[in-house]
C-alpha cells in the first residue's frame, strides 16, 4: 500500500522533517479517511500509527452501492454539495459498482468483477484485535459515501475490542464531517465510545470539530 509506504518513510526520516516518530497520528476524509482506516487496521512496525481520524469513509466497498442513499443521485445532480467536489467527480451518479465509477477505477473494474481486489481494499474486513484507536464521523445524510460505512467501521472495530468513538452528524451531507462541522449539525452530533468491547452509552458531542479531534490526539498521543 502506497499508504503504509508513506508512514514507513516519514517514520525513517522522521529526524529530517523534525517528526517524532512516537507520535504518528493519521487523519483523513473521504479517500483520505480510506487511506487512515488502511494505517490503522494494517500498520505494522514502520508503517504503525498512534491514533486514527476516519471522516466519511468508504470501510466496505462492495456493500456501498447498496447502502447509497435512494436519491443521492438526485441530490448531487442538484448541487446540493459543495462545487469542489461536483468538479473532481462531474459524471459520478452514484452507482459505486459502475467500473467508471470512483471505486471502480481504483478496482480497475466494476465491484462485483473484481471482488478479491474489493475486499483487499476494504478496511472494515481486516480489523484485528491489536492496533490504535479511532475516531470516526459521518453524517446521516452523505450522498458520497453512505453513512453505513462509517458504522460498519466502527462495529467491525468494536466487535474486535478496539478502542473507538463514533461520532454520528445527524443530517450531516458528504462535506459536513469537515472540521469545523457546521453548528446545526454540531447541535445534534452524538457519540459511542467502545473499548474493550464495552460500549459506553450513546451521549450528546461536547465542543466543535476541532477540541474533539484535538482533544482524542492529546488522550491518546501524550508525550
Amino acid at each position: 500500500h502506497d499508504t503504509l509506504d508513506a508512514v514507513a518513510f516519514l517514520r525513517r526520516n522522521a529526524a529530517q522533517y523534525s517528526l517524532d516518530p512516537k507520535r504518528f497520528a493519521y487523519i483523513g476524509h473521504s479517500s483520505g479517511g480510506w487511506s487512515a482506516a488502511v494505517a490503522g487496521t494494517e500498520g505494522h512496525g514502520e508503517s504503525a500509527v498512534g491514533a486514527v481520524i476516519v471522516l466519511s469513509a468508504p470501510s466496505d466497498i462492495a456493500a456501498m452501492d447498496r447502502q447509497a442513499l435512494p436519491d443521492a443521485a438526485q441530490r448531487i445532480a442538484a448541487g446540493k454539495v459543495e462545487p469542489d467536489v461536483v468538479d473532481v467527480l462531474p459524471a459520478f451518479d452514484v452507482r459505486h459498482e459502475a467500473a467508471d465509477s470512483p471505486e471502480g477505477m481504483f478496482l480497475g473494474g466494476s465491484v462485483s468483477s473484481r471482488h478479491d481486489q474489493a475486499v483487499a481494499a476494504s478496511p472494515a474486513l481486516h480489523v484485528s484485535a491489536e492496533g490504535p484507536p479511532f475516531l470516526i464521523a459521518h453524517g446521516t445524510e452523505d450522498e458520497y459515501v453512505p453513512f453505513a460505512q462509517g458504522a460498519t467501521l466502527y462495529r467491525a472495530l468494536a466487535d474486535a475490542g478496539r478502542d473507538v468513538t463514533f461520532v454520528v452528524l445527524g443530517g450531516g451531507n458528504h462535506n459536513a464531517s469537515l472540521p469545523p462541522w457546521p453548528s446545526q449539525i454540531a447541535e445534534k452530533a452524538t457519540q459511542t465510545q467502545s473499548v474493550g468491547c464495552r460500549a459506553t452509552s450513546t451521549s450528546r458531542v461536547s465542543g466543535d470539530a476541532w477540541s474533539q479531534i484535538l482533544n482524542f490526539l492529546d488522550k491518546h498521543l501524550a508525550r
